[in-house]
């Protein structure tokens, strides 16, 4: 219980972050949003009705929210599939930036994010009614929750390879390639902003004031030079001539060529998805196929609790702007 209400206050605050300050709502940003409603939709539905199957030992609260149960559990597709969009993202990024840069946007990032939302519900509703019952209560008086697939064997192992398996594995294949692009790809420099006419004329005006304010001053100063002691004044280099030494990423590796802002959170988040999801849907994928290894299932159910929970702290923790934003949170301004 614990763990089901840290995540959801941890992903409501964020959401509530994100809703009040508009600074932080990039297109990036919308699948971190669209990730921790997924969180929190699982934490505050999902969770409480886990929690009540194992306080009474058994599933007492009837079919239809048995069927709510199962339908919800399409939102922990939803979080996977929001971590494979993450990782879609920065290797659009890094692979074609200058289209990346002329097209991606928040509307297309939130169509993105409703399409996968109605995809999941266009798969999960018929399948959490049609399929969700209640066993025949055991001699002890045990009824559980589950799904009934006599007549459809093939459409849950489906389900598990298209939504579930397949986006943790695209995550994992994509993190080398946009490692490799971040640190060693070419860099696609931003092309310069033309000024408009106006500001153009408002910038020679100011130019030739300060031009004329300079001579002036050198002229006042004149008189208080001391005479020269045959040492040439120093010449500043030309421009093009400094050269700034980029400092290497963590001191070890070459230094990132793309935003660190995307790099990061995609670095510690693919992380979570490889040691909190991947075991549960591996031990799901392995059920599917008749193999169950032992302590397998606990292992990983511990380890899936966790995942809402981490899921909104590693993006606090990679992002200056978010912590910054909660920092009035904990220590509000006397």
């Amino acid at each position: 219980m614990f763990t089901i209400t840290t995540a959801f206050c941890f992903n409501i605050t964020l959401l509530v972050l994100f809703y009040k300050d508009k600074t932080l709502r990039s297109a990036f940003s919308i699948y971190l949003m669209n990730l921790l409603f997924g969180n929190a939709l699982t934490s505050a539905i999902f969770g409480p009705l886990n929690v009540l199957r194992q306080y009474y030992g058994s599933w007492i609260v009837g079919w239809r929210l048995c069927a709510l149960r199962q339908y919800i559990s399409g939102a922990f597709a939803a979080i996977i599939i929001s971590h494979c969009l993450i990782a879609l993202n920065r290797f659009w990024a890094v692979t074609f930036p200058t289209h990346y840069r002329s097209h991606h946007n928040k509307k297309l990032a939130i169509i993105i994010c409703l399409t996968v939302w109605v995809l999941l519900n266009a798969c999960f509703i018929p399948t959490a009614l049609t399929m969700s019952f209640l066993t025949p209560p055991s001699p002890k008086g045990v009824q559980e929750c589950w799904l009934n697939d006599t007549g459809y064997p093939a459409w849950l192992p489906f389900l598990q390879t298209v939504v579930f398996d397949s986006p943790i594995l695209l995550v994992i294949l994509l993190y080398p390639f946009i490692c490799w692009k971040s640190f060693f790809g070419k860099r696609m420099p931003k092309q310069a902003r033309v000024a408009p006419a106006n500001s153009l004329v408002t910038h020679a005006t100011s130019v030739a004031s300060g031009a004329v304010f300079e001579a002036a001053k050198v002229e006042e100063n004149k008189g208080n030079e001391v005479g020269d002691q045959g040492e040439k004044p120093e010449v500043a280099p030309p421009v093009a001539e400094v050269v700034k030494k980029e400092k290497g990423f963590c001191g070890c590796l070459p230094p990132l060529k793309g935003s660190k802002k995307g790099f990061i959170p995609l670095t510690l988040m693919t992380f979570c998805v490889l040691l909190l999801w991947t075991p549960n849907e591996l031990y799901f994928s392995l059920d599917f196929a008749g193999i169950d290894p032992p302590g397998m299932y606990q292992t990983a159910k511990i380890l899936h609790s966790l995942a809402t929970v981490f899921d909104p702290i590693l993006p606090v923790v990679a992002n200056r702007d978010l912590q910054r934003a909660l920092l009035p949170i904990f220590k509000p301004e006397k």
